[in-house]
């Protein structure tokens, strides 16, 4: 591995998502990056730039820079490598659920202003084209959101904002650490997507599971010794009653779960399931696993804030605080003065970095409510102020 270029992926500033790939295998060549469970896809980094090359190539000839294009693909890393096609090839690239209906994938199309629609990879090869030309600042995807109070509304991230703090990740030497990543998060939402880019700039490989079942979950994190699993605590509450607690998860040094609120039983149970290191020579496992609950939303590119809790460390106290990630700042303001409230007060929680969205599609009055003229985005998210800039969920 070239450490050296994750050290530019990671500070050079000018990353992004058109070029990622062909970084991201200058800096791991053959590493393994991906193994999926069923399809029995195996790619490593190069083998994946090449694939989003040649996808790329066969987008180009469809579109004009800057159109938005659907990918309506089955659930799997071809999904996700799709989507960093059409943007390579100069497109924005509009991630629809497969699990939608017919109607609700076609409001997205209309809404988007979207004329092309791509459902499998094989589809669109072609030869292998140079990346466009693009600034971080680029709208480079359109995601929607879940539409619950009302028509969904399409996000657009810049490339900074779906990059998020995760491109930090290339910091970190590949060669001190032996990790691999289970995962079932779907990759069309927000939370699954961030999580595959930020697995890939930190050169951390994954055994996807595009259909996740509890049983295969547990039978790949206990057969390849996996240290790390990421998913939504509806999985983690299956997993429990599939019989987590009876195998043997020992390898796992980090949970990590994202897109609602884990309950705090659950955290305790899995920190025990896992531990925190694995003694020379003897080999046994000691300690407890870390968990880290991820907060983030559409609007804001993924994840922004976490809660970390660390082994042998379960406090009442800090189970609802959150951290922001680099670059993010987090605040609890009045919701009709938008001062900021006082310690103890609970307000509605704003959020300012590079992950804010760039505006709704198409829905300005929209953009304007949710976004403060000074760049903070209003997330109707309850919130109380606690002392040392702490801030805790109250709803």
């Amino acid at each position: 591995m070239n450490q050296l270029e994750r050290f530019r992926v990671a500070f050079s500033g000018d990353v992004t998502l058109a070029d990622l790939f062909d970084r991201l295998a200058k800096a791991n060549g053959e590493a393994a990056l991906v193994e999926e469970d069923d399809s029995g896809l195996k790619l490593t980094f190069a083998e994946a730039a090449d694939r989003v090359a040649r996808m790329s190539g066969g987008i180009r000839d469809k579109i004009s820079a800057g159109d938005p294009v659907v990918v309506n693909a089955s659930n799997g890393y071809d999904f996700f490598l799709i989507c960093m096609a059409i943007i390579r090839a100069g497109g924005i690239a509009v991630p629809v659920n497969p699990q939608m209906r017919d109607e609700e994938i076609e409001y997205v199309k209309g809404d988007s202003g979207a004329s092309l629609t791509v459902q499998a990879g094989d589809e669109i090869m072609g030869e292998p084209v140079e990346p466009a030309t693009a600034s971080p600042d680029d709208v480079a995807g359109i995601f929607y959101t879940s539409g619950t109070t009302g028509k969904p509304k399409g996000a657009k991230l810049s490339h900074k904002a779906l990059l998020g703090s995760g491109v930090m990740m290339a910091a970190y030497p590949a060669q001190l650490r032996r990790d691999e990543c289970v995962s079932g998060m779907p990759v069309a939402h927000i939370a699954g997507f961030s999580i595959l880019l930020m697995l890939a700039c930190g050169g951390i490989p994954v055994f996807l599971l595009p259909k996740f079942r509890p049983d295969k979950a547990l039978d790949a994190i206990e057969e390849r010794r996996a240290t790390m699993f990421i998913g939504v605590p509806a999985m983690y509450r299956m997993m429990v009653e599939a019989g987590a607690e009876e195998r043997d998860l020992r390898s796992v040094r980090l949970w990590a779960s994202g897109a609602d609120v884990m309950p705090e039983e659950l955290i305790r149970k899995f920190k025990k399931m896992g531990a925190t290191a694995t003694l020379p020579v003897v080999g046994a496992s000691v300690g407890e696993a870390a968990f880290v609950d991820g907060y983030g939303m559409v609007e804001l590119g993924g994840g922004v804030a976490i809660r970390f809790s660390l082994p042998l460390m379960n406090l009442p106290f800090a189970s609802n605080v959150v951290s922001p990630l680099p670059g993010y700042r987090l605040r609890v303001i009045d919701d009709e003065s938008g001062d900021d409230v006082r310690i103890g007060q609970v307000g509605e929680l704003v959020v300012k970095g590079p992950g804010v969205m760039k505006g709704y599609h198409g829905k300005d009055d929209a953009t304007k409510e949710t976004i403060t003229e000074d760049g903070w985005l209003r997330t109707g998210d309850l919130a109380r102020k606690g002392p040392l800039g702490l801030v805790q969920f109250a709803g």
